[in-house]
């Protein structure tokens, strides 16, 4: 530089491009996470798409980012058809034992309800009414709620996902005709969850059965008083009684 500021030879760094430039670098990122949130969140208080996602078979994988735009293209009517043959869908592929199930973003993209084979998306009778019919909307959190997560769970079925939207306060999707009974209803119990603070014997059992399959069954994330669960106590679970051996709780032996 001269005694006047100006560069004695070359060209002067355009300082002002090069930190605009950086600064809309910087926030691209931020705008997209912020627009992801937005269409996550949207998905979520959707109960008629969430009610289709949530027990679609690779929902874990397939999830509410990648098909709630495609969800929400579709046409009123579409997305009433697609919601209907939802669980025809969904019951070819458990018949099929899962194999080449395709995943919820396909089944809308390529319309594969129109695909499904006639005899068994018309159905016959009482069939075809259960086929057709709409899933309905389990609230988070309730009686019937636990007893399709624990019907799930006893099954051997990732349960996950639904066990983390349930703390999120959204409802479970579930075929009319897969409705909890009352038999099922009055086969699960009621525990309480914490007392001075602290898990009580059998919710801190129910939490160290449930970690395994990565489900943080704590009062924390359940905020609730008391839960209902399956049996007192998990199956196989020993309780030291007064110096003698462990003895096995006969509630849940019938598992």
């Amino acid at each position: 530089m001269d005694g006047q500021g100006v560069p004695g030879h070359g060209s002067a760094p355009i300082r002002t491009t090069l930190l605009k430039r950086s600064e809309r670098e910087t926030r691209a990122p931020v705008a997209r996470k912020a627009s992801e949130e937005e269409i996550v969140a949207a998905a979520y208080a959707d109960d008629a798409f969430m009610a289709v996602i949530g027990p679609w078979p690779t929902a874990s994988s397939d999830g509410p980012l990648s098909t709630y735009p495609v969800w929400c293209a579709l046409s009123d009517d579409e997305r009433a058809e697609a919601a209907r043959f939802a669980p025809t869908a969904i019951a070819q592929h458990v018949a099929n034992g899962r194999k080449g199930a395709y995943g919820l973003r396909a089944y809308l993209v390529e319309k594969r309800w129109k695909l499904l084979p006639a005899a068994i998306s018309a159905g016959v009778g009482r069939e075809r009414a259960a086929a057709e019919a709409p899933p309905a909307s389990v609230p988070a959190r309730s009686k019937p709620w636990f007893a399709v997560f624990w019907r799930r769970w006893k099954a051997g079925e990732k349960a996950k996902l639904m066990f983390d939207q349930g703390m999120r306060g959204l409802p479970y999707g579930v075929r009319p005709a897969d409705m909890p009974g009352e038999a099922e209803l009055a086969g699960l119990v009621s525990i309480q969850t914490a007392e001075d603070g602290r898990a009580t014997a059998e919710m801190a059992a129910w939490r160290d059965a449930l970690a395994a399959d990565g489900i943080s069954f704590t009062p924390i994330d359940l905020r609730m008083p008391f839960v209902f669960v399956p049996s007192r106590w998990p199956p196989g679970h020993a309780r030291a009684g007064d110096g003698a051996a462990a003895e096995m709780l006969s509630e849940g032996a019938t598992w």
